[in-house]
């Protein structure tokens, strides 16, 4: 049992190396290999462990109960139903399969770390695995800055070089180091050891430099709302810290036009039809939605009908904004749900602040905590739930809360037993 508890470790932390650092559709020698791949190899390891030991039976057992039994893991099974539901009426049927399957794909991997109430040092192990790969990623994105790899973007008076690193796409990339940048950025102001402090400023420093290389102004503004959250959380010196990067970006011309876009209306057009063409659908599918999955197709339809809504011979993926996007494929039902996980993930994270007594989790979470905060919001700008680099890392971090909560609780159980 020990040594197959040592394969499923090291299976989930290779799985936290290879999606971020291995392409989607990367083959080796002619064979598909990336990290929903490596998945499969996860839930096969997992249900071998199952299938021969008994200890993994009481483990799943135990984790169905709290799984259940959790207002988080509740909420998230009803989006589930209701995504699977939704595949029945959809027009695009197979579209919506897909995009069902890979939901669920990220959600049993977080039910298999939630489930087994992993040790603390392996649920710490995977945040620093999360955080090594990360460095990685980061030095990837810089070098190929360096190296002029990247796509070329004609900006209002300059040109400029948006990198997107093993991410395969820029705006990914900024999404992807908002989530990990603020809990190293907590972890640099909580930490004593002047070594440790110094290597994780340097840490997020090579973080910083990926989201400012992404030119990904999501990723800019989720950046210094992040930073205006943690000077009134910790300290309003804090937001000094932006003052010498504000000075800086506006004597870089590459940066300063990028920031004048931000309040530019004629650089946010497109992204404007996509959302009004998002209301019609909405307003025409208001109860149950055109089904998971099928928004490109319906936004197609919609925009060959009315022809003042395309957008430059392209028809968007999602209306760049998760909340237009469940209303448009699963209705009020769907809107609920995902709502109800947001709200049932913030709870779960004020709890876990105020309770949890391992410093390294309190000082990683309170920094993911803004995280999380800033990336709902980006969220209402851009759709990061369906871009897999990202998101699989979102649910494995709310994972490991969880798992480190159940492994808390199943102690406390069994010494009240012992009583």
């Amino acid at each position: 049992m020990a040594i197959y508890q040592l394969i499923l470790y090291l299976s989930i932390y290779m799985y936290v190396i290879i999606m971020p650092l291995v392409y989607s559709k990367f083959k080796f020698m002619g064979i598909p290999f990336s990290g929903d791949i490596w998945m499969l190899v996860v839930f096969f390891i997992y249900f071998i462990g199952l299938v021969f030991f008994k200890d993994m039976r009481k483990s799943f057992i135990r984790g169905i109960k709290g799984f259940l039994s959790d207002y988080l893991s509740i909420s998230i099974m009803a989006l589930i139903i209701i995504m699977a539901v939704s595949s029945i009426y959809a027009d695009y049927k197979m579209e919506s399969v897909y995009k069902t399957l890979r939901y669920m794909s990220y959600i049993i991997l977080y039910f298999i770390i939630f489930s087994q109430g992993f040790e603390k040092k392996f649920l710490k192990g995977i945040l620093y695995c999360y955080i090594f790969i990360s460095v990685i990623v980061g030095i990837i994105g810089i070098w190929d800055y360096a190296s002029g790899i990247g796509v070329i973007q004609a900006g209002e008076s300059v040109s400029r070089l948006r990198i997107s690193s093993t991410l395969e796409n820029s705006n990914n990339l900024g999404a992807y180091f908002i989530l990990i940048i603020f809990p190293i950025i907590m972890l640099a102001i909580k930490e004593k050891d002047i070594k440790r402090k110094v290597l994780y400023i340097l840490i997020a420093s090579i973080f910083l430099l990926n989201i400012l290389f992404s030119f990904s102004r999501n990723a800019w503004l989720g950046f210094g709302i992040g930073c205006i959250i943690i000077a009134f959380m910790y300290s309003l010196k804090f937001l000094f810290t932006l003052i010498p990067i504000g000075i800086v970006s506006f004597f870089i011309p590459q940066i300063s036009s990028r920031l004048r876009e931000l309040t530019d209306v004629t650089q946010n057009t497109s992204r404007i039809k996509i959302w009004d063409t998002a209301i019609m659908i909405i307003k025409d599918h208001s109860i149950i939605g055109v089904g998971n999955g099928n928004f490109e197709k319906a936004c197609a339809r919609y925009m060959y009908q009315k022809p003042g809504l395309k957008t430059s011979n392209f028809v968007p993926k999602h209306p760049h904004n998760i909340f237009l996007e469940m209303q448009a494929e699963m209705g009020i039902f769907g809107t609920a749900a995902f709502v109800s996980i947001i709200i049932s993930s913030m709870v779960k994270l004020i709890y876990f602040l105020k309770n949890v007594k391992d410093k390294f989790f309190l000082k990683f979470y309170r920094g993911f905590f803004v995280s999380f905060v800033v990336f709902i919001l980006m969220n209402l700008i851009d759709d990061f739930f369906s871009a897999p680099k990202v998101i699989s890392f979102f649910w494995i971090t709310m994972a490991i809360l969880q798992s480190y909560e159940l492994k808390d609780e199943y102690s406390f159980t069994e010494i009240n037993n012992l009583h």
